[in-house]
């Protein structure tokens, strides 16, 4: 399928994909909060089957790892997407240590698929269980022998499910048969990343965002100001303490921008392109730029290469899932039931 159908499904029906750069890992133990809470820059205040996200950091504050943390009673499931050609679990270990936690990966024992768009509610609740449909954004639930963990980066309703090997077969099986319903089709790791760029989700794998810091890529929100011990918090606050110097920006233009092109304001160079893509919709193409953080705004007409473009806020869709309400609608029945 076409990248250009496989955005199609997402943005109006339900795709499916198994997400194998996706590593989970669960850590258990009588230190299990202390070792989790000492290891991640975020505040770990969470209540049970709450999810919060974070980043691990190198000693110089650029992001290794995406990272996400589950509470599942005392214990802790640690969803972590590193940067490629590094290791999850080495990541993992350095930070967390050994004393009185262990920590399990569950790739030899589970495997991770991914149901994403306007429908994938609907489609859970049919084939896993009804408790799905009101499950709240970044929280879990054990569900008909899943771990359903509810968050995802594409702008529409996303959920990644942690199954069992031995319940992978009729699992997936029986949610194609059901997806018929609702025309599921797959999705590939391309199309997740291309919805991640249209709305602002922080992708590790966008290797163009390798050499900057949460400051400068605007995640701060991932990181608790208060806290100073985690690898990579020095650097960090040098940066908070003189401010960052620039910061990314989305861009809309009406033609193809091309990575690493200047970006010029009245004649002067304010920074660079770093990723570009067509619109899924067929909105012109939209880029990420790092830009001087003074002029790192929407609204400004700036030179993107040879592209006229302009400074916009993101997201940069009209997410179809943002007007759709599980107690009113209905793929099925025309959207709304009754």
């Amino acid at each position: 399928m076409s990248l250009e159908l496989e955005l199609q499904t997402l943005r109006t029906r339900v795709g499916l994909v198994e997400n194998r750069h996706l590593e989970v890992f669960r850590v258990e133990g009588a230190r299990a909060f202390e070792a989790v809470d000492d290891a991640v820059p975020q505040r770990l205040f969470l209540q049970d089957a709450q999810i919060t996200q974070t980043l691990l950091l190198a000693d110089d504050a650029t992001i290794v790892a995406d990272l996400q943390i589950a509470r599942d009673d005392e214990a802790f499931f640690l969803l972590c997407e590193a940067r490629p050609g590094l290791s999850a679990e080495a990541l993992l270990r350095e930070r967390l240590g050994t004393n009185e936690v262990t920590v399990q990966p569950l790739s030899a024992t589970h495997a991770v698929w991914s149901v994403h768009g306007p429908w994938a509610w609907e489609l859970l609740g049919e084939a896993l269980g009804q408790e799905i449909v009101g499950q709240p954004y970044l929280s879990l639930q054990h569900v008909a022998g899943v771990t359903c963990f509810r968050g995802g980066k594409t702008g529409e309703f996303g959920y990644d499910l942690l199954v069992p090997r031995a319940e992978v077969e009729p699992t997936i099986t029986r949610l194609r048969e059901l997806g018929v319903r609702y025309e599921l089709g797959p999705l590939s790791l391309e199309a997740l990343d291309h919805a991640a760029l249209e709305n602002w989700f922080f992708s590790v794998r966008f290797d163009a965002l390798w050499p900057y810091t949460p400051v400068e890529l605007q995640l701060q929100w991932r990181l608790w100001h208060e806290k100073h011990a985690y690898r990579g918090a020095s650097a960090v606050a040098q940066q908070q303490a003189g401010g960052a110097a620039r910061r990314l920006t989305v861009l809309h233009a009406d033609a193809p921008m091309v990575a690493q092109a200047p970006v010029m304001l009245e004649g002067e160079r304010i920074g660079h392109v770093l990723r570009s893509a067509r619109h899924s919709l067929g909105k012109g193409h939209v880029a990420w730029a790092m830009l001087d953080a003074p002029v790192a705004m929407a609204g400004l007409r700036v030179q993107a290469g040879d592209v006229a473009a302009r400074t916009v806020s993101p997201p940069t869709v009209q997410n179809e899932s943002l007007g759709i309400d599980p107690n009113k609608h209905s793929f099925r029945y025309g959207r709304r039931v009754g």
